[in-house]
């Protein structure tokens, strides 16, 4: 039997598809739109102004309506911003849904998809409206369990804690190592609405043995140095602070040439590169542009440690990729990143708040050769048993999204609900 057919009605909160640019950053939005337009089904995508989500399609799979809404970055601090979220989440929601309602009564979509905690509403209201399945996808959360009074609580989570009590017909939570279940249980949300899918990974890279890109030569660095590098969007959260300011004490303790590079753009690059000019460590710590997806495998190839220091998780996408490589991996032990990261093993795992600690593993892997390689060995092998591929993963989420649509629409026809021309699902 073919697969059913779907109008999907998207509710994205981005401008683009990629993080840091057309075709740098995590590829979980590319490969999840791709992957639907690839089996045949249909896009309506409700995206904020300014938007380039360029699919690379012609045949009219995919469109686009424009939200009037523009996310408003405040440059006052942490306590401005905090003031300012809950307006800037009503007055998304209320943008979108000027845009979404009137597409959506006139293209009938079989299910309602919204993406990240602040869609939640927006696909929530629609999909209720016309009476079709409400799905919300989170690409890992925010949340961090703390013994906090809960009305405290919630005010710093409220965007997932609102996304995950919305009674959506499946919520979908990308497993990257932060701490989506203690959000889920904290809750009290159904487990069987809930679909922790594992992160996609190009496994491929398995197989292919791409070419490593000299590094050394390339940035003239001497031919026995040790090269860590990071591949991060440059933004608060990430901590890149962290490793900058570990790098400086790590240099004290090493006995060769070693040198950090850190691949990434983002609001917070001036910041590293004033903190980096106050430390004294410009030349063995190298803020570069972001790296296309074409030019990451090759990247790591070259290099020979991968370091993530961030706040929420270590254990994501560049992660699992810099394994698939064969590198170890130095990184904060926060949320779930040990069920990645296997201390002692495939690399080590670091208090995140004590920068000693960390500057001590980086110049443990600096001095020892054989310890890099065996545990860059160990990490592959982990890969290899235990990491998904990106089809994979896509084939699990549409699948999911299938039955979800299909119960629904089996359920409203016994119930003599939907007439022939209110639904577009067929079953072949």
């Amino acid at each position: 039997m073919a697969e059913s057919r779907l109008k999907i009605l998207l509710i994205w909160p981005w401008p683009r598809l990629w993080a840091m640019g057309e075709g740098s950053g995590v590829r979980e939005g590319w490969e999840f739109l791709h992957g639907i337009l690839r089996r045949g089904h249909v896009l309506h995508t409700i995206a904020p102004l300014g938007s380039r989500l360029n699919v690379g399609r012609s045949d009219g799979s995919h469109s686009v309506t424009v939200a009037p809404w523009k996310e408003i970055r405040f440059g006052g601090g942490r306590l401005l911003s905090h003031f300012w979220r809950p307006f800037s989440y009503l007055f998304f929601q209320i943008a979108y849904l000027v845009r979404a309602i009137p597409i959506a009564a006139r293209e009938r979509p079989d299910i309602v998809v919204g993406i990240s905690s602040l869609s939640a509403p927006v696909a929530f209201i629609v999909s209720r409206m016309l009476r079709v399945p409400g799905t919300i996808k989170l690409h890992g959360v925010f949340y961090r369990k703390r013994n906090w009074p809960r009305p405290y609580d919630f005010l710093r989570n409220f965007e997932e804690f609102i996304a995950v009590k919305l009674p959506f017909e499946r919520i979908f939570i990308v497993e990257d190592g932060t701490q989506a279940r203690e959000l889920v249980r904290s809750t009290g949300a159904a487990d069987s609405r809930v679909s922790f899918l594992l992160s996609g990974t190009s496994l491929e890279w398995l197989e292919n043995g791409g070419r490593a890109r000299d590094l050394r030569e390339e940035f003239d660095l001497e031919r026995d140095s040790v090269l860590f590098v990071a591949l991060s969007r440059v933004v608060r959260w990430k901590r890149l602070d962290r490793l900058i300011r570990a790098a400086k004490i790590a240099l004290t303790m090493t006995h060769h040439p070693v040198y950090f590079l850190i691949f990434g753009d983002g609001e917070e690059k001036e910041k590293l590169l004033e903190l980096r000019a106050s430390l004294g460590v410009e030349r063995n710590v190298r803020l570069l542009e972001a790296l296309k997806q074409e030019d990451v495998e090759n990247c790591l190839r070259g290099s020979d440690v991968f370091v993530s220091v961030s706040d929420f998780t270590n254990g994501g996408v560049a992660t699992r990729e810099a394994m698939i490589c064969g590198l170890p991996v130095v990184a904060a032990n926060v949320g779930h990143t040990s069920n990645v990261v296997i201390d002692g093993e495939t690399g080590f795992l670091v208090n995140a708040d004590s920068r000693i600690e960390l500057a001590q593993k980086l110049a443990i892997l600096a001095n020892d050769r054989e310890m890099r390689v065996r545990m860059g060995t160990k990490a592959k092998e982990f890969a290899k048993m235990t990491f998904r591929s990106w089809t994979q993963r896509v084939d699990t989420e549409v699948r999911e999204m299938l039955e979800v649509a299909g119960v629904a629409i089996d359920r409203s026809i016994e119930n003599g609900e939907v007439f022939a021309d209110e639904t577009s699902a067929v079953s072949a």
